[in-house]
């Protein structure tokens, strides 16, 4: 359960961007384990010589997801990223120097999803984040 905002920069998952920054909140195999943070808000694969076996938690179509991302974006530089947000994201707005969160909702819409399959989007959206609350105190 991670948080949209907008920021100056850009739209960024605020506890994402955290972890960017050196935050350390996540378990021994989390972030941690798998993320080597680098100078500009770069980071790269800790782990050498992985193999499909070693991301037994993420499904095929999100795997495929994360390759397409890096396909279409990878060779960005970073302010290339930044105005490719405020060029193509409707769902950023400038914050002015400060951020402001982004409400699911918002981003649903500005997909093109119908009212109906939004409000449905939105309650599956709350379910998984409860279900996660539930789980993380029972950790």
């Amino acid at each position: 359960g991670d948080c949209f905002v907008s920021m100056p920069q850009g739209s960024v998952l605020s506890q994402t961007y955290d972890l960017i920054k050196g935050a350390s909140f996540s378990s021994t195999d989390g972030w941690d384990y798998w993320v080597r943070d680098e100078k500009n808000y770069e980071v790269s694969l800790k782990q050498e010589n992985v193999n499909r076996d070693s991301f037994d938690e993420l499904s095929d179509a999100e795997l495929e997801i994360l390759d397409g991302v890096l396909l279409e974006f990878g060779n960005m530089k970073n302010f290339d990223i930044v105005k490719y947000t405020h060029d193509h994201c409707a769902e950023w707005e400038n914050p002015n120097g400060s951020s402001y969160p982004i409400k699911p909702e918002t981003i649903f819409r500005t997909l093109g999803k119908n009212e109906d399959v939004v409000n449905g989007l939105v309650h599956h959206n709350n379910t998984q984040h409860q279900l996660d609350s539930v789980i993380n105190q029972l950790r």
